[in-house]
């Protein structure tokens, strides 16, 4: 049960990240596969994947909130769905996410918050694509809205009543002490494997030299194809 789950949240991802770069027609056949089986096995996923899985499942959806607004927005190849479709698709996928972390849910959504609102404050000479991208927007809020209403309500309920057991179990200084620029290019930026080796994954591609090397080359390699 627990490899066929793993299973499916790789494939979902791996799906994803394909539909995504179809979406935006960037890259090749050969190279959107490339990219999704990287992305689908990258430090963070491997670090999260076999003890925690819950926190995977957010990155692992990430991609299937932004398709739906890609493709209700796209000027050249407009899906022929009716707005609020597509926005509660995407709405969908956060509800997916589950409840394991809030701001987990938050970070898995906020490339398609931040691709929604640098196309809203680019300047524009269409008002029609405004208009379209301010519509979609108010129905993928409601869509969201109504996704996190299930674990927002009980989680601002027990703020209320319980004790502060995170200063217990994930202090402040323990989850930030070791997050570097360095660590956040390699994908390695999860604080457990540097305290607790059972996150055995994790806990090689923090300490094994080789492991270090090999992510720190694939890191560079992403920021020169970005620059």
């Amino acid at each position: 049960t627990q490899r066929l789950w793993w299973a499916l949240l790789l494939t979902i991802g791996f799906v994803g990240l394909v539909r995504l770069a179809e979406a935006l027609r960037i890259g090749s056949f050969a190279s959107r596969l490339l990219a999704a089986a990287v992305f689908a096995t990258s430090p963070r996923v491997l670090t999260t994947l076999g003890s925690i899985s819950s926190e995977t499942l957010p990155l692992m959806l990430a991609t299937w909130v932004l398709v739906p607004m890609l493709r209700a927005l796209d000027a050249t190849e407009p899906t022929e769905r009716p707005l609020w479709q597509e926005a509660f698709r995407s709405a969908c996928a956060v509800a997916l996410m589950g409840a394991v972390n809030a701001v987990a849910t938050a970070a898995a959504a906020g490339v398609a918050v931040a691709w929604w609102l640098f196309g809203l404050l680019r300047r524009e000479t269409d008002r029609a694509r405004s208009g379209r991208r301010l519509i979609f927007g108010a129905w993928w809020a409601l869509g969201l809205a109504l996704a996190c209403l299930w674990w927002l309500v009980p989680l601002l309920l027990m703020s209320r009543l319980s004790p502060p057991f995170l200063d217990f179990i994930e202090s402040a200084r323990v989850t930030t002490e070791w997050s570097s620029l360095t660590e956040v290019l390699r994908g390695t930026s999860s604080w457990t494997p540097f305290v607790s080796s059972e996150r055995a994954a994790g806990a090689v591609l923090v300490s094994e030299p080789a492991a270090v090397v090999a992510t720190g080359i694939l890191a560079a390699a992403g920021l020169a194809g970005l620059a």
